[in-house]
């Protein structure tokens, strides 16, 4: 094997065909190994060292040198210092150390054809797949930090527990493409771009920083108190319960920020404007705060348990819409000091739900339900027939309007529009076979009939308090 011998000065070294040994010595070197199975020494200085087609072993030595593998199944040291070891696409299975200081992994993918990469770790050290495409492992050793670049294509990365290796961050960018990074199972800090494209991040148990990029993201913060930014395009920011306090930024375009309760507990949540921001705060069970800028929408979602949703003015702030659904549980919200339009349901339980003063939408689901439009001109709305006698404490006939399925009352309605005249009768019972809705203006309740014969009895769907002056206009038909 023969020898190359550099000076102590800084210099370019470049190798031959033939296996040899490369001493670089001092002075910050950049070296070509070239072709050959060879074994390069970086020595003093900040070195760039570029393996072969062959087999190589590369040595940084000392200082903070850059490491690239290239071609073959090579070994890569870089020993003292804060190196970088670089694996390219079309690169082959290297065995990685970084050994002291703070080292770094750099792996660039394929530019055109999406990654499927895993990380995880195995006997002390992180493991690196890739599972398509050209499949590759790298064996890591010594290094703190993992910087992958999808570069262009769909590409996948999942992170796995990484405890007991050396791996304290992970730094993704997804480039051009629909990207998604799953480091749920990870207790390794993540920072993540999505780049161009719809990418999904979700992040680890730990405070990440995600960015979701350009186009329509998912962001899933994940435990720890995360950052998360949505950037441009329309996004969704997500929480998940058992997450910890985030921040959380849509950036342009329209953005909603989605919160997932606890599911057999109840939450009790309130949401207003601080600062220009709004806070979103759990104040039992394990509390949280998110703070929220430039996010046009909440979309909370009680799930299980008896849940509360308190809404406050949320003036000064860029949310336009609320939209809860209480899911099984007898559920409260109280949005009676807001202006920001609210869409609320109920859906299993008894819940009771209380709009703002802007023109809301209100739909009780099953169950005994309370529903309070506020002010504004509010639709209550029902999917069929059966789910529950509701009170509506303030409907206001004219001005508010309860909207019906066609497709779940059935009985002839004609779908996408105000209901017909015809279908329509004051009193206590259907006046003659096309009477569909039957409303008692002495006591304020409201009733459907699907014959209109009484043949299949009417059934009652809610008390109007306050006796309003009900007619056949304040009852719409949609799909």
């Amino acid at each position: 094997m023969a020898n190359k011998k550099g000076t102590n000065t800084g210099e370019i070294i470049i190798g031959t065909d033939l296996a040899e040994v490369i001493w670089a010595y001092g002075g910050n070197d950049i070296v070509y190994a070239k072709g050959g199975d060879d074994i390069v020494k970086g020595g003093k200085g900040n070195d760039k060292i570029f393996g072969g087609d062959g087999k190589d072993s590369l040595y940084g030595e000392y200082g903070n040198d850059v490491v690239v593998g290239d071609r073959g199944d090579d070994k890569m040291y870089g020993q003292e210092g804060n190196d970088v070891l670089v694996w390219n696409n079309g690169d082959g299975s290297d065995l990685m150390d970084g050994g002291t200081g703070y080292d770094a992994i750099l792996v660039n993918g394929a530019r055109n054809d999406g990654d499927e990469f895993t990380l995880k770790a195995k006997g002390g050290k992180a493991i690196f797949d890739r599972l398509n495409l050209v499949p590759f492992t790298l064996t890591v050793d010594n290094a703190e930090a993992f910087v992958v670049k999808g570069l262009g294509g769909n590409d996948s990365f999942d992170v796995d527990n990484l405890n007991n290796t050396d791996v304290r961050l992970v730094k993704f960018s997804g480039g051009d493409g629909k990207d998604k990074l799953d480091a749920s199972n990870s207790e390794t800090k993540v920072i993540a771009y999505g780049d161009a494209g719809n990418d999904l991040l979700i992040g680890s148990a730990v405070n990440d920083y995600l960015y979701g990029g350009e186009d329509y993201d998912v962001v899933v913060g994940d435990r720890g108190d995360d950052k998360m930014y949505g950037q441009a395009g329309n996004d969704r920011l997500v929480w998940n319960n058992g997450d910890g306090s985030d921040l959380m930024d849509g950036g342009v375009g329209y953005d909603v920020i989605e919160v997932n309760g606890a599911r057999n507990d109840g939450d009790k949540f309130t949401l207003k404007a601080e600062g220009g921001k709004a806070i979103f705060d759990r104040l039992n069970l394990v509390p949280f705060k998110l703070t929220v800028d430039n996010a046009e929408a909440f979309k909370v979602s009680g799930l299980g348990g008896d849940d509360s949703f308190d809404v406050d003015d949320l003036t000064g702030t860029d949310v336009r819409r609320v939209i809860f659904y209480g899911g099984e549980g007898n559920d409260t919200f109280d949005g009676k000091d807001t202006k920001t339009p609210l869409i609320l349901y109920g859906d299993a339980g008894d819940d009771v739900l209380t709009g703002g003063k802007y023109h809301d939408t209100l739909k009780g689901g099953d169950g005994k339900d309370w529903l309070t439009g506020g002010g504004g001109a509010d639709k209550f709305v029902y999917d069929n027939p059966f789910q529950g006698i509701d009170t509506i404490t303030d409907f206001v006939a004219g001005k508010d309007t309860i909207v019906v399925s066609a497709a779940g009352f059935r009985g002839g309605l004609l779908a996408n529009t105000v209901l017909a005249a015809s279908q329509f009768a004051l009193g206590s019972s259907a006046g003659d076979a096309g009477d569909r809705f039957i409303y008692n203006n002495t006591t304020g309740e409201l009733y459907w009939d699907v014959d209109g014969t009484g043949a299949i009895g009417q059934v009652k769907l809610a008390n109007l308090s306050g006796k309003p002056a009900v007619n056949y206009t304040d009852i719409y038909v949609g799909a």
